[in-house]
């Protein structure tokens, strides 16, 4: 066989920050006529004080079983029995209950052996009634399950409870072929230490005739915990194998050694196990092609990062851009109103300073003609004249003053409405750039994704 086997587990930040131990546990295995992987990641709740042990021994239990299985079916000539759904029921309960069963009494001799700690039974305190009257003792070591067994005819995946196990086919198209079990949801899940086990342990067989697959990866939660959707986990494992294609297993487990406790701290927190089985020169056949499918990935997650800063924007645009309207048109039509008093108040000045000029000429007038000795009639005219022009005046001159305390509380009414116009714009108008930012970054994005899918 080509392929190579890769194992690495790491301590979750979590776990580090809260001094519990990695309850996670990975293993491979390999002889002459099959490869196999396995881990186990402990419950990480203080009723299941032992799930560190409880993760250690099913996986150690599962290579012996594995191997011993991939064995007995080659001597008997049962390959191709897994290829028939029937006859593959049966032969995996048979290897499901032998591994299940094995950890049973594996966990129940440890725990005659070793007693609770009263630091452990403290801990457990939600269950320690139970465990003393001898109930559940399974329970105190919960772990879920993974593993995979590979020969050069197929590919059989095993598991119990939740993690994922990512399997990239012939064509380089990725799939998670064993059935989901809807149990598992958010930090719940099913169990080794479940009472039907074995009923729910779920499986898939691939016939490498049929699909040479090009790689398996298979993560517990912390890993798949960490990604918001599958598309981008299944870009990370792609990431990750491609390594091989250079350097081989070596270099991704040192890869995996020297990023993984930073991807728990900045992911799930949690412990993590990755392993798997990879054909380095088949996966490096599909590079491009894996290529491609990461950079659609990153541009979709681009689209709906865009989409959901626009979303969470939306109603506070909306509502600033209402408020800005109706200051805008407050501030309009309190500028309008104050234009047209200017108008009528430079009028009125105009109009004064006219009567006063007219006062001056006909004083002027009145003196020229006096000089010259005017008849009594125009002198007559100019005094009539003279007495409705003060008149005017009076009335303008009072009517100005009226207008002059009315420009005060208009200018003050404008100074107000605009700098409240003002603040508004400093608000509304960055926060509408930021948005349109936003609307433009999907935008081009969604023309790169078109090019991309072509």
């Amino acid at each position: 066989m080509a392929y190579d086997l890769f194992c690495k587990s790491v301590q979750g930040a979590g776990h580090i920050k809260k001094g519990m131990p990695c309850e996670d546990y990975g293993i491979k295995r390999e002889t002459d006529i099959c490869k196999m992987f396995a881990l186990g990641d402990g419950h990480g709740d203080s009723n299941c004080p032992r799930s560190k042990l409880g993760s250690r021994y099913i996986c150690e239990i599962a290579a012996d079983e594995l191997v011993r299985f991939a064995s007995d079916l080659s001597e008997h000539g049962w390959n191709s029995k897994l290829f028939n759904r029937a006859e593959a029921e049966e032969l995996i309960t048979q290897l499901v209950t032998s591994i299940f069963g094995k950890w049973s009494c594996k966990v129940n001799d440890d725990f005659l052996q070793n007693p609770l700690t009263e630091k452990e039974e403290a801990e457990a305190a939600e269950y320690i009634e139970r465990y003393r009257r001898g109930e559940r003792i399974e329970h105190i070591y919960g772990t879920t399950f993974i593993a995979g067994l590979m020969t050069d005819e197929y590919l059989l995946l095993l598991q119990q409870g939740d993690g994922r196990c990512v399997v990239f086919n012939q064509d380089g198209s990725v799939s998670q072929p064993i059935p989901w079990d809807d149990r598992c949801f958010a930090n719940v899940t099913t169990s080794v230490c479940d009472i039907d086990a074995v009923q729910s342990c779920r499986y898939h067989v691939i016939d490498l005739s049929q699909n040479r697959i090009i790689a398996c990866a298979a993560g517990s939660d912390g890993v798949e915990d960490s990604f918001s959707t599958m598309d981008k986990m299944h870009a990370y494992y792609r990431s990750i194998l491609k390594i091989t294609c250079e350097g081989g297993v070596e270099a991704l487990e040192n890869h995996l050694e020297l990023t993984l406790p930073s991807f728990s701290e900045n992911g799930s927190g949690d412990d993590t196990t990755i392993c798997g089985v990879i054909d380095a020169e088949l996966f490096a056949e599909k590079l491009e092609k894996m290529a491609l499918e990461n950079e659609i990935i990153s541009v979709r997650d681009e689209i709906a990062k865009a989409q959901e800063r626009i979303d969470s924007m939306t109603n506070k645009l909306n509502f600033l851009q209402k408020k800005y309207e109706t200051v805008l048109h407050e501030y309009n039509e309190v500028s309008e109103r104050y234009s047209a008093f200017m108008e009528e108040y430079a009028s009125i000045q105009r109009d004064i300073a006219s009567y006063e000029q007219s006062d001056t000429e006909t004083e002027e007038k009145e003196d020229s003609e006096q000089n010259l000795v005017a008849s009594a009639v125009a002198i007559f005219n100019n005094i009539k004249k003279k007495a409705l022009s003060s008149s005017s005046l009076r009335c303008l001159q009072e009517r100005l003053e009226q207008m002059t305390q009315e420009k005060e509380r208009l200018e003050n009414e404008l100074e107000k409405i605009g700098l409240k116009k003002k603040a508004l714009e400093e608000e509304y108008f960055p926060y509408k750039e930021k948005y349109d930012g936003f609307v433009k970054t999907k935008e081009d994005a969604q023309i790169r994704l078109n090019e991309l899918i072509g």
